[in-house]
């Protein structure tokens, strides 16, 4: 009738509002770019649904209870991190990400990533590969859209480079 609630979980010797722990920092210390595939969700197997968690309306935010969900980290998180270690972050754009998403997420990191950090793009991951959803989905839509002539493997690679070009071009407006 009465459950728990605002449970707080502290590490011992870390301090009770660090987001990171300073292990974890020290481990990643070294390196000068983090590539935020995974915390971005950025690969679905084929055989799973197609994800509708990548709009602008729908994105994690860094005080959601939980930055594990399948919609991925806030981008929030991935920057600050990306600061707190002054490493440049490298993103990819989840080839079902909606144009509001693409633009949220761009504007986010160009007001909050520190001066001299430089963000990498890139569009989806692996798209040559058909373990991942978005192999079959672009090559859908490059058969749907006759990029290919016939060959739906060239239409799946001119329609991976349509998508990269609008996507690049929405991030780059974005950091204007």
């Amino acid at each position: 009738a009465d459950p728990l609630r605002a449970i707080r979980v502290i590490v011992p010797g870390e301090s009770p509002t660090a987001v990171f722990r300073q292990a974890w920092l020290a481990q990643l210390a070294p390196y000068s770019a983090l590539r935020f595939m995974d915390w971005q969700r950025t690969n679905s197997a084929a055989w799973e649904p197609k994800r509708t968690s990548f709009t602008c309306g729908k994105r994690i935010l860094p005080d959601h209870w939980s930055q594990g969900t399948s919609a991925g980290v806030s981008v929030e998180r991935m920057v600050e991190l990306a600061n707190l270690l002054g490493a440049d972050p490298w993103f990819n754009i989840p080839h079902e990400a909606a144009t509001s998403w693409i633009r949220c997420h761009a504007k986010v990191v160009a007001a909050t990533l520190s001066p001299g950090l430089v963000p990498r793009y890139e569009f989806s991951n692996e798209t040559w590969n058909p373990g991942f959803r978005a192999y079959h989905d672009l090559e859908a839509e490059g058969a749907r859209l006759g990029l290919g002539g016939g060959d739906d493997y060239l239409g799946l690679q001119r329609r991976t480079g349509q998508r990269h070009a609008k996507a690049m071009r929405i991030v780059a407006k974005e950091f204007a």
